[in-house]
Formats: structure tokens, sequence, C-alpha cells
């Protein structure tokens, strides 16, 4: 829920969320993926999200694995997954379709293809020519060389 008080959110049930934007980067205390500037924050546990992890649905469709529903789960350090669009590591927050074994950063269901070729990796579908992620506080996502070299 959020209103001008800031947001309530499962992950961090002590405080409510203030939506601030400071200059630097932080750690998203959900997918553990770094951001910069806008995010919702708990001064006092210095505890930070994500605008997009704070308000993750608990199931989404996405283009780039169209077969299945994604759900949100929450790994856990002792079962770390990989991200199959940025082939980071995903613990925290992840979108997850266990039939598939597919396994997606909240953030990188956001990368939106941009013209080029549809092309099969893994078992996700990936654009890789002209990508636009367009991600605010997603540094450094090189989706093409990440994509490719698996």
């Amino acid at each position: 829920m959020a209103n001008e008080d800031g947001i309530s959110h499962y992950l961090h049930p002590q405080h409510r969320l203030a939506h601030v934007h400071i200059e630097g980067n932080f750690l998203c205390d959900g997918c553990k993926v770094v951001g910069h500037g806008v995010r919702f924050r708990c001064h006092a546990c210095n505890f930070d999200l994500h605008e997009h992890c704070a308000r993750c649905s608990s199931t989404i469709s996405v283009p780039m694995h169209s077969d299945h529903l994604l759900t949100l789960h929450v790994l856990s350090q002792d079962n770390p997954r990989r991200c199959d669009v940025c082939r980071k590591t995903a613990i925290g927050l992840c979108y997850r379709c266990v039939p598939c074994g597919v396994d997606i950063h909240p953030l990188c269901t956001l990368v939106r293809p941009n013209g080029g070729s549809w092309v099969t990796v893994g078992k996700i579908v990936l654009k890789v020519i002209n990508i636009a992620a367009n991600i605010a506080g997603f540094p450094g996502l090189d989706l093409i060389a990440d994509a490719i070299e698996r």
C-alpha cells in the first residue's frame, strides 16, 4: 500500500519505506542488485528497494518467456540461481518458471527489445540487436554480451 508516508512492504514489515532520491549507488535488499538514485528506503534500518522491486506483482508474463507465467520468489543465499537475462547471480527477489528452470531478476523483466531479430538463447528468447534496457538504477547491464556468451 502506498501513500505520502511511504509504503509497507512484506520484506521489511518493521517500518514503512520512504520514496527517496539519494545520489549514489545502493544495494537493493530485495533483489540484491546494485541500484542508483531513486528507491524506497527505511532510514532507520538502512534498507533499500528499487522502485520496481517494491511494487513487483506476485506473477507476471514476459515476452522473453511466454510459455508460462513467472512467479515471484525470495531465494536464499543457500539456494542461489542465475538470471537467464543478465546471467548474474540471483538471490533475494527473483521471478521463476519452475517447470522450465527459468529465473529472471525483477529488473531484468523490464528489458524491452527495440528492433532486431528474435534469437533463442537457452530457455528464453531475446532480441539481441538494439536492445533498449532503459532501466533506471541498473547500471552496467551488458545484456547482449552476457546472453551471447552462453
